[in-house]
C-alpha cells in the first residue's frame, strides 16, 4: 500500500526543549527555548514517529503519539515494522523570523489591534511614499526595475489600508508560468483523466451502487471537466501570448538574478510557479538597497547591524496583516530574542505499507470516514493526502 502526502511550507524546527514523543514529566519538560539563549534552533526532519503520528491523525485519532502508542486500540501495534517512507522533490530555504509566544491579546492573521502611530516612519516620513511606489508599479514596469539598477523615485500611497488593499490585489493576481511549463500542465490534465477514469472503473466494478455513489461520480465528473478547462485556459495564455517569449527571458533572468541576490530564497512554487507578490516582496527589499545608495534616509527598514528588514515582508512573501503592522499598532505582537533562519520546506512524503490489499482496503475506508481534508507536518505549513493506491507495495 502507498500513501502520497504533498506539504507546503512546513516548519522543520524544534520550539520546545524536551521530546516531543513522551509524556511530560519531570525528565520531559516541554520548556520554551527563547532566541536569545539559543542561536541554532534545532533542525527536525520527517522521522518515522512523525510517520506514526501522521497515519493516526488520518484515522481520526487526534491524541499525541505516545499516549497512542500506550493504548490498547493502537491501529499500528503491529503494523510500526511493516512502514516506510521516503520524501521525494523536496525544496528547502531559511526565513529570518522572530519566534513569538502566544497570548490572549495577539489577533487572528488577518487583522491587528491598536492604532498606528502618526510618526511611524514606514508609513509617514518623507522617504515612505518612495519605498511603497514598488507595490504600485504595473508587472512590466516590476520586471524592468528588477533588472535595472535605478531606483524607482516615484511615489505611492504609503498609507498602511491603502498599502494593505494593494496587497490583496496583488495576492490575486494570476501566478506566472513559463511556457516550457506548459508540457507539466498537460500532465496534470492527463492525471485528472487517469483519476476520473479509475474511479469511473471501481463505480462500474460495484455490484449495485448506491444513489449516493452515482452522485458522487457525477460530481467528480463535473469538477475533473471544470479543471480541466481551468487548466486549458492557463496553457492558452501561456502559448497564445505575443509577447510570450520575451516575457520569459526576461521573466528566467529575474528568476536568475534574485537567486543569487537572495541565495536563502526559493522563488518558484513546486518548480513551476510563480507567485508575483514573491517578485513584488523582493523588490522592495531591492529599493531599498538602491535609496540609501542615493543616500535616502531607510534607517527605519534597517536592523541593527544594517540589515535590510522591512516590517511584515520577507525577501518572498508578504507575511500577513498582523506581522505587518500588529508590532507597530499596540506591540501586542510579543516576540523574544533576535530573529533566526527558520528551516521550510515543499515536497511529497510517500508512506509504503507492507500489508495485504484486504487491510489496504480497510485503511483507506478509515482514512476516509475520519475525511482529514489537511493537517499540520510538524509546528506549520499545510500538508494533505493525494493520493491512496492498496496495490500491495
Amino acid at each position: 500500500m502507498k500513501i502520497v502526502i504533498e506539504f507546503d511550507s512546513i516548519w522543520q524546527n524544534s520550539f520546545l526543549h524536551g521530546q516531543d514523543d513522551k509524556p511530560i514529566d519531570r525528565n520531559n519538560k516541554r520548556v520554551f527555548k527563547a532566541t536569545s539563549k539559543n542561536k541554532e534552533i534545532d533542525k527536525k526532519e520527517i522521522t518515522k514517529s512523525t510517520v506514526l503520528g501522521v497515519l493516526s491523525r488520518l484515522i481520526g485519532d487526534q491524541r499525541k503519539l505516545y499516549q497512542v502508542r500506550d493504548s490498547e486500540d493502537y491501529y499500528f501495534k503491529d503494523k510500526e515494522k511493516l512502514i516506510d517512507f521516503q520524501i521525494k522533490d523536496k525544496e528547502s530555504w531559511n526565513e529570518n523570523i522572530f519566534i513569538v509566544n502566544k497570548s490572549e491579546k495577539r489577533p487572528p492573521q488577518g487583522s491587528y489591534l491598536g492604532v498606528i502611530k502618526e510618526d511611524e516612519k514606514l508609513f509617514f516620513s518623507d522617504t515612505a511614499p518612495i519605498l511603497w511606489s514598488i507595490l504600485y508599479l504595473t508587472v512590466d514596469e516590476l520586471l524592468d526595475f528588477i533588472l535595472s539598477i535605478d531606483m524607482n523615485k516615484n511615489n505611492g500611497d504609503s498609507n498602511p489600508d491603502s498599502l494593505l488593499k494593494r496587497v490583496e490585489e496583488l495576492q490575486k493576481i494570476d501566478t506566472f508560468i513559463l511556457a516550457k511549463d506548459a508540457v507539466i500542465i498537460e500532465k496534470k490534465i492527463v492525471n485528472l483523466k487517469e483519476r476520473y477514469s479509475k474511479k469511473e472503473q471501481e463505480f462500474k466494478d460495484l455490484d449495485s451502487p448506491s444513489e449516493k455513489q452515482e452522485k458522487l461520480l457525477v460530481s467528480a465528473n463535473e469538477k475533473m471537466k471544470k479543471d480541466i478547462t481551468r487548466l486549458e485556459e492557463e496553457i492558452q495564455k501561456i502559448l497564445n501570448s505575443e509577447d510570450r517569449n520575451l516575457f520569459d527571458t526576461r521573466l528566467i533572468k529575474i528568476i536568475d538574478m534574485l537567486s543569487e541576490k537572495f541565495p536563502d530564497q526559493v522563488y518558484y512554487y513546486k518548480k513551476e510557479k510563480i507567485f508575483p507578490i514573491s517578485l513584488y516582496a523582493a523588490a522592495l527589499y531591492l529599493q531599498v538597497e538602491r535609496m540609501r545608495e542615493n543616500n535616502l534616509d531607510v534607517n527605519y527598514c534597517l536592523k541593527k547591524s544594517g540589515e535590510v528588514q522591512i516590517q511584515g515582508f520577507s525577501k518572498r512573501s508578504f507575511n500577513g496583516i498582523r506581522d505587518f503592522l500588529n508590532k507597530l499598532a499596540g506591540n501586542y505582537n510579543k516576540t523574544t530574542g533576535t530573529p533566526y533562519p527558520l528551516t521550510k520546506s515543499n515536497g511529497q512524503l510517500v508512506i509504503t505499507l507492507n500489508i495485504s490489499r484486504d487491510e489496504a482496503k480497510e485503511l483507506k475506508q478509515m482514512i476516509e470516514n475520519a475525511g482529514v481534508s489537511s493537517f499540520y507536518l510538524g509546528k506549520k505549513g499545510l500538508a494533505y493526502v493525494t493520493n491512496i493506491d492498496t496495490r500491495e507495495v
